[in-house]
Protein backbone atom coordinates (compact mmCIF):
# COMPACT_ATOMS: atom_id res chain seq x y z
CA UNK A 1 0.00 0.00 0.00
CA UNK A 2 1.41 3.10 -1.38
CA UNK A 3 0.51 6.72 0.70
CA UNK A 4 0.06 9.55 -1.57
CA UNK A 5 1.02 12.98 0.22
CA UNK A 6 -0.95 15.77 -1.55
CA UNK A 7 0.96 19.13 -1.39
CA UNK A 8 1.56 22.38 -2.81
CA UNK A 9 5.22 22.39 -2.09
CA UNK A 10 4.71 25.39 0.13
CA UNK A 11 5.48 24.45 3.72
CA UNK A 12 3.93 28.22 5.01
CA UNK A 13 0.69 27.21 3.37
CA UNK A 14 0.44 23.64 4.91
CA UNK A 15 0.82 25.33 8.10
CA UNK A 16 -1.25 28.22 8.21
CA UNK A 17 -4.26 26.02 6.64
CA UNK A 18 -3.96 23.46 9.62
CA UNK A 19 -5.79 25.75 13.02
CA UNK A 20 -6.47 29.01 12.61
CA UNK A 21 -5.44 31.00 16.16
CA UNK A 22 -7.42 33.56 17.36
CA UNK A 23 -5.89 36.89 16.87
CA UNK A 24 -7.83 38.74 18.44
CA UNK A 25 -8.12 39.44 22.32
CA UNK A 26 -10.52 37.39 24.50
CA UNK A 27 -11.35 40.21 26.55
CA UNK A 28 -11.77 43.95 25.39
CA UNK A 29 -8.46 46.05 27.35
CA UNK A 30 -11.90 49.09 28.25
CA UNK A 31 -13.76 45.48 29.70
CA UNK A 32 -10.40 44.67 31.84
CA UNK A 33 -9.95 48.23 33.03
CA UNK A 34 -13.49 48.64 34.18
CA UNK A 35 -13.89 45.20 35.50
CA UNK A 36 -10.68 46.37 37.57
CA UNK A 37 -11.88 49.85 38.91
CA UNK A 38 -14.93 48.35 39.90
CA UNK A 39 -13.25 45.43 41.89
CA UNK A 40 -10.95 47.89 43.54
CA UNK A 41 -14.07 50.55 44.23
CA UNK A 42 -16.10 47.63 46.19
CA UNK A 43 -13.21 46.17 48.09
CA UNK A 44 -12.02 50.27 49.00
CA UNK A 45 -16.11 50.75 50.18
CA UNK A 46 -15.90 47.46 52.13
CA UNK A 47 -12.51 48.63 54.14
CA UNK A 48 -13.88 51.86 54.77
CA UNK A 49 -16.96 50.65 56.15
CA UNK A 50 -14.74 48.17 58.69
CA UNK A 51 -12.82 51.18 59.71
CA UNK A 52 -15.75 53.47 60.34
CA UNK A 53 -17.31 50.58 61.94
CA UNK A 54 -14.08 50.21 63.96
CA UNK A 55 -14.17 53.65 64.97
CA UNK A 56 -17.94 54.12 66.19
CA UNK A 57 -17.57 50.73 68.52
CA UNK A 58 -19.70 48.78 66.66
CA UNK A 59 -17.34 46.33 66.32
CA UNK A 60 -14.23 45.62 68.66
CA UNK A 61 -10.65 45.06 67.63
CA UNK A 62 -10.78 40.88 67.24
CA UNK A 63 -14.10 42.03 65.27
CA UNK A 64 -16.89 40.99 67.18
CA UNK A 65 -19.66 42.81 68.47
CA UNK A 66 -18.57 44.03 72.10
CA UNK A 67 -21.25 44.10 75.03
CA UNK A 68 -22.95 40.92 73.71
CA UNK A 69 -23.56 39.53 77.36
CA UNK A 70 -26.70 40.64 78.72
CA UNK A 71 -26.57 42.88 82.02
CA UNK A 72 -28.72 41.79 84.87
CA UNK A 73 -31.17 39.85 83.52
CA UNK A 74 -33.11 38.07 86.00
CA UNK A 75 -30.57 38.44 88.70
CA UNK A 76 -27.86 36.91 86.80
CA UNK A 77 -24.97 39.23 85.95
CA UNK A 78 -21.73 38.44 83.95
CA UNK A 79 -18.78 39.54 85.53
CA UNK A 80 -16.15 38.65 83.20
CA UNK A 81 -15.37 36.71 80.41
CA UNK A 82 -12.24 35.13 78.74
CA UNK A 83 -11.79 32.76 75.81
CA UNK A 84 -8.44 30.54 76.80
CA UNK A 85 -8.58 28.52 73.18
CA UNK A 86 -10.79 28.76 69.86
CA UNK A 87 -13.21 26.01 71.71
CA UNK A 88 -12.76 26.72 75.49
CA UNK A 89 -14.28 30.16 77.48
CA UNK A 90 -14.10 30.99 81.16
CA UNK A 91 -16.99 33.14 82.53
CA UNK A 92 -17.78 34.75 86.48
CA UNK A 93 -21.74 34.33 86.70
CA UNK A 94 -22.78 36.07 89.54
CA UNK A 95 -26.33 34.58 90.89
CA UNK A 96 -28.19 35.50 93.78
CA UNK A 97 -25.37 37.06 95.61
CA UNK A 98 -22.89 34.22 94.64
CA UNK A 99 -20.44 33.92 92.53
CA UNK A 100 -19.68 30.72 89.87
CA UNK A 101 -16.75 29.79 87.48
CA UNK A 102 -18.13 28.43 84.04
CA UNK A 103 -15.51 26.81 82.05
CA UNK A 104 -16.80 25.84 78.57
CA UNK A 105 -15.50 23.55 76.06
CA UNK A 106 -17.18 23.27 72.67
CA UNK A 107 -15.43 20.22 71.85
CA UNK A 108 -18.09 17.78 73.31
CA UNK A 109 -20.49 20.40 74.74
CA UNK A 110 -19.02 20.12 78.57
CA UNK A 111 -19.15 22.67 80.55
CA UNK A 112 -18.11 22.54 84.77
CA UNK A 113 -19.84 24.90 87.26
CA UNK A 114 -17.91 25.97 90.57
CA UNK A 115 -19.08 28.08 93.53
CA UNK A 116 -16.14 30.89 94.66
CA UNK A 117 -16.00 31.27 97.83
CA UNK A 118 -14.77 34.62 99.41
CA UNK A 119 -10.94 34.84 99.61
CA UNK A 120 -10.03 37.40 102.56
CA UNK A 121 -7.01 39.15 101.43
CA UNK A 122 -4.15 40.34 104.44
CA UNK A 123 -4.86 43.78 103.43
CA UNK A 124 -8.47 43.70 103.47
CA UNK A 125 -8.95 44.07 107.36
CA UNK A 126 -11.15 46.70 108.32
Amino acid sequence: MTLAVISTGDPAHAASAAIPFRTDAAVAPAAYGMALTVTVLVLAALVGMFVLARRRGWIGASGAMPGIAPKAAHGIEVKGSRRLSMNTGVHIVAYEGRQFLIVESGRGTQSTITALEAVAHPGDEA
